[in-house]
């Protein structure tokens, strides 16, 4: 059974150039809610990873980061200690996994649906999905894993020698494929259709207002 997932929110995106799960998606919630909504309908815990230090500087883990429809989403940090490699965030959410079983899943995994999240977590054991025979970043992974996941960060490995193995769920690429480009209609432009009236404080201010709460990453407005 797999009671426990893990969005990995990780930081600033080089290709995006700014924090990408901060990004409003669909143009209302942050990339990372939105994804981890997503799971939440099949799986009762879901967590998200940030990269330490937070790059815009919201306090964590003790105040929830962004808020999913209904309830807030508790944070956990990676190991700073660790390079910087995209397994950190991965070992980081092995190691803070409570149950057996968790499932892990790439923060910009836009189109992912619940039918592909209920499959792998109905695989009945650890589990890959995979795109043309290529493991993509969401997966159901043994918690026991941790050491396999931090020793891959400091050798430079990659998610394809973690999953090796585990059984593989085929999915379309169109569901597993990594977002790296903003939604042309963020929240800023949903504002403007809304309103008779759109000028530079309205809009200052609603950017301020949306990077109070963590949901938005102003450099991405």
């Amino acid at each position: 059974m797999v009671n426990e997932a893990f969005v990995l929110a990780g930081g600033r995106s080089q290709r995006m150039g700014v924090d990408k799960a901060r990004v409003a998606w669909p143009g209302r919630w942050p990339m990372a809610s939105w994804v981890a909504a997503v799971i939440a309908r099949v799986v009762p815990v879901v967590r998200i990873v940030r990269a330490a230090p937070d790059p815009l500087g919201f306090a964590f883990p003790a105040e929830p980061w962004v808020r999913a429809p209904g309830r807030p989403i508790e944070v956990i940090v990676d190991d700073p200690s660790l390079p910087v490699h995209p397994l950190r965030g991965v070992a980081a959410a092995l190691r803070a996994a409570t149950t057996p079983l968790v499932l892990i899943a790439a923060t910009d995994l836009v189109d992912l649906t619940e039918a592909v999240v209920r499959e792998l977590v109905q695989a009945g054991g650890p589990a890959v999905a995979c795109v043309g025979g290529r493991p993509a970043l969401l997966a159901v992974l043994p918690a026991d894993r941790a050491p396999v996941a931090e020793a891959l960060t400091r050798e430079g490995g990659s998610f394809r020698e973690l999953v090796a193995g585990l059984r593989p769920v085929a999915v379309s690429d169109a569901l597993a494929t990594n977002q790296n480009t903003p939604p042309r209609d963020g929240p800023l432009a949903v504002l403007r259709q809304r309103l008779p009236r759109f000028d530079e404080r309205i809009r200052q201010g609603e950017v301020a207002r949306l990077s109070a709460r963590g949901a938005v990453d102003p450099s991405a407005v």
